[in-house]
C-alpha cells in the first residue's frame, strides 16, 4: 500500500488478506474446540467471540469501502487491530490472572539446610579417577 500511494485496490487486497486470515483462525480455532473436552478452558475463553465475529464483519465493510474512500477502509484496519491490542490487554491483565501460590513459611536459608545432602560417594565424575581432593575428605 505504501508504494502505490494508498491506492484503491492494493487496500482493497490488503483487506482481502486480512479476511482470509481471519477466516482461517476462525476455521482453525472452530476444529480445535471441536475435539477439545466440552469443558475446555478455550471453548469457555471464546464462548461468543464478539470480537472475532467484529473483525471479520468489518473486514467485509471495509474492502468494498476501499473504493469508495480508502482513508475509511485503512481506519477500519487500523480499528481492528487497535481493538485486538488494546481490549486483550487489559482483559488478560486483570480477569485471568492465576491465583499465586503459597510460599513456604519456613527461611530460605532453613530450606536449603535442611535439604539432604548427596555423597560424595554417589557422584560420577568424568575423568574416571577418583573425586578431588576437597570431596575425598
Amino acid at each position: 500500500m505504501g508504494e502505490n500511494h494508498f491506492a484503491a485496490v492494493p487496500t482493497a487486497v490488503y483487506g482481502v488478506v486480512l479476511l482470509n486470515a481471519g477466516l482461517a483462525w476462525k476455521v482453525a480455532q472452530s476444529e480445535i474446540i471441536k475435539h477439545d473436552s466440552p469443558h475446555s478452558r478455550l471453548r469457555k475463553a471464546v464462548a461468543s467471540d464478539f470480537k472475532g465475529n467484529l473483525s471479520l464483519a468489518l473486514y467485509v465493510v471495509a474492502i468494498p469501502l476501499a473504493f469508495v474512500h480508502q482513508a475509511i477502509a485503512d481506519a477500519l484496519y487500523i480499528g481492528v487491530a487497535l481493538m485486538w491490542l488494546v481490549l486483550t490487554a487489559g482483559s488478560n491483565a486483570t480477569s485471568r490472572r492465576r491465583p499465586r501460590r503459597r510460599r513456604s513459611a519456613q527461611p530460605l536459608r532453613a530450606r536449603i539446610t535442611a535439604a539432604p545432602a548427596i555423597a560424595p560417594t554417589a557422584m560420577v565424575f568424568s575423568g574416571g579417577g577418583s573425586p578431588p581432593a576437597r570431596l575425598a575428605a
